[in-house]
């Protein structure tokens, strides 16, 4: 049944890690190597708070809700990253490409990247902290719905902007408290950020900004 399967993706999941990790170790190369590893999107299924819950997050997969797009991450580098170093710095996997690029010290083609380096938060830098990135702005968009961040801030539309949504993620992490009509300065700020990103994307998509 659907626990039997959710349980055995997970043992397996963590089996082929293992062995994956385990061949670095005898290769030596563990120390050479980032293991960065991220879920895609929220449980799938029915179950509110069986396995695969994403309690107290509100949306489950294909949802823009958190409990859709707000996934654990784990990064691993053995020499670099301490064990248990835990980091609330929001991230998207876009992220990946300028992270590796600035690791390695790779200049990247001059062009529009949706995604930022997190190589502070593996060689922290005290002249310069997260501040900015706490504050980042990050969107998202799928079938009619769209989504909109900004610190804690998070702006949500089910019908790309018909019905409006604006939720104070640190007060009310379960999105239940739409605070559209009290705030509509930073509602529209908002929403005018996503329409900015939303036009970005487009270019890129027929190659107009690269």
């Amino acid at each position: 049944g659907y626990h039997k399967n959710y349980y055995g993706c997970i043992s397996a999941l963590d089996h082929q890690v293992g062995r994956l990790r385990k061949a670095l170790k005898d290769w030596e190369l563990s120390n050479d190597t980032v293991l960065w590893f991220c879920a895609d999107n929220g449980p799938e299924g029915n179950s509110f708070q069986g396995p695969g819950s994403a309690w107290p997050l509100r949306g489950r997969k294909r949802s823009l809700h958190d409990g859709g797009v707000r996934v654990p991450a784990i990064l691993e580098w053995q020499g670099t990253v301490s064990k248990g170093k835990r980091s609330n710095v929001p991230a998207v996997t876009s992220d990946f490409l300028p992270t590796i690029a600035d690791l390695l010290g790779v200049d990247l083609p001059n062009r529009p990247y949706d995604g930022t380096s997190l190589k502070r938060l593996i060689y922290p830098d005290k002249n310069q902290g997260v501040d900015d990135l706490m504050k980042r702005e990050i969107g998202f968009q799928s079938a009619r719905q769209v989504a909109w961040m900004r610190g804690n801030l998070k702006y949500y539309s089910p019908d790309q902007g018909k019905t409006d949504y604006l939720f104070d993620l640190n007060e009310d992490i379960s999105e239940s408290v739409n605070l559209a009509e009290k705030r509509p300065n930073k509602l529209a700020q908002l929403k005018s950020a996503l329409q900015a990103w939303r036009e970005s994307t487009k270019l890129s998509a027929i190659g107009a900004d690269y």
